[in-house]
């Protein structure tokens, strides 16, 4: 009989939830936003339901949630602080604001995985990304100094043909020297 009472104060908890409390969320067009409330983990409709980014969401009853406004940088990263991050390589671009990514550096089973809400980055950049056990989330471009050394790594620079100037710019990428010139084959064209 307790655990009936105690599944029966969180029902209540819900409830009074949905009178008092807006809530941030992530969230991609057609799908699903969830909220926990005493360690029951809501699934709800985001109204409108094709909205994708960040918002501030107040439950309208135990199955649909209605965006009523957009935060603020600051709680995003409060938010995402609560998430384990994760060292990505973005690959190509799904859908929408959602890329196909990844992991570097991870060990075991190196499976790409959709990450939701790319603001900014192209293909072969590093990213952190924070995992909430269903979906990936984008935090950020990795702009560490390791990054520059994990792209080009000296003793990896071995090829036919390979020239001093290859071999200088990937001395200088470890570096994390940027004031270099690159050889004009290197050089983007525009």
């Amino acid at each position: 009989m307790e655990n009936i009472g105690k599944l029966i104060n969180q029902l209540t908890s819900f409830d009074k939830l949905l009178n008092e409390t807006e809530f941030l969320a992530p969230c991609v067009a057609g799908g699903l936003i969830e909220i926990s409330v005493d360690d029951i983990v809501y699934q709800l409709t985001p109204q409108p339901p094709d909205f994708t980014g960040w918002g501030i969401f107040k439950p309208l009853n135990a199955k649909v949630a209605e965006l009523v406004g957009k935060p603020t940088l600051s709680p995003i990263t409060e938010y995402l602080n609560f998430l384990q991050p994760f060292n990505l390589q973005l690959a190509y671009p799904l859908q929408g604001k959602t890329w196909l990514a990844y992991p570097i550096n991870e060990a075991g089973n190196l499976q790409p995985v959709p990450v939701h809400l790319v603001t900014e980055g192209a293909a072969n950049q590093q990213i952190i990304a924070r995992y909430d056990t269903h979906n990936w989330w984008f935090e950020k471009i990795d702009d560490s100094p390791q990054t520059l050394t994990r792209k080009i790594p000296t003793e990896n620079i071995n090829f036919p043909g390979i020239t001093a100037e290859v071999i200088s710019y990937g001395i200088c990428l470890e570096k994390g020297e940027d004031n270099f010139n690159l050889p004009s084959f290197m050089r983007e064209k525009q």
